[in-house]
């Protein structure tokens, strides 16, 4: 599994039964590489043949060029075994990392507004501690538990996770990190 993402990733998928950089990238040129577009980009198709519509062509020159696509996991792909030219791959919309950040942070803050709700119904005060006891199972994210749980007091069914940030997650970001760095991207 990549250290980019966790998953069978664009890294691995590059670098499969490759030696360095170099290999990777001669193995891999020619191959015509995609991603989804974001969800309220896309259309909606009638048939098979319009699937590519929802595509974004990525042109690339070289291996510095993949590098910020790494933690992507592949959606799709043709590959010819011995010509690359024939080959084709489709990543997903957004990277792993942040996929699955954005959904366990949505399934907190869903949590956090059952109890609000029921608070509400109940007419009953909002428990910020008690919230968080409930939410917070074995204090993993307790601090992020704890944003959520003021941002729903503050803003009620309106509250939302944007710049909120898993610290789980945080490794890939310093390995992709690093290996931006390191290419000077």
């Amino acid at each position: 599994m990549s250290k980019f993402s966790g998953k069978c990733d664009m890294y691995d998928h590059i670098f499969m039964s490759c030696e360095n950089e170099q290999e990777a990238f001669e193995k891999f040129k020619g191959t015509k590489l995609y991603k989804w577009k974001p969800i309220e980009d896309r259309i909606e198709i009638e048939d098979i043949s319009d699937l590519s519509e929802n595509w974004q062509r990525i042109e690339y020159n070289s291996i510095k060029d993949l590098v910020p696509y790494y933690p992507y996991v592949i959606s799709m792909c043709c590959c010819h075994k011995g010509d690359s030219n024939n080959s084709m791959v489709v990543l997903s919309s957004e990277s792993f990392v942040d996929t699955e950040e954005r959904e366990m942070i949505s399934l907190y803050l869903k949590d956090v507004l059952r109890y609000y709700n029921k608070c509400k119904r109940k007419k009953i005060e909002f428990n910020k501690e008690e919230v968080l006891e409930k939410v917070c199972n074995f204090h993993h994210n307790e601090d992020l538990v704890k944003e959520l749980i003021d941002r729903v007091a503050e803003n009620g069914k309106k509250a939302d996770i944007d710049g909120l940030k898993l610290k789980s997650k945080e490794f890939y970001r310093e390995e992709l990190k690093k290996e931006i760095d390191r290419w000077g991207i």
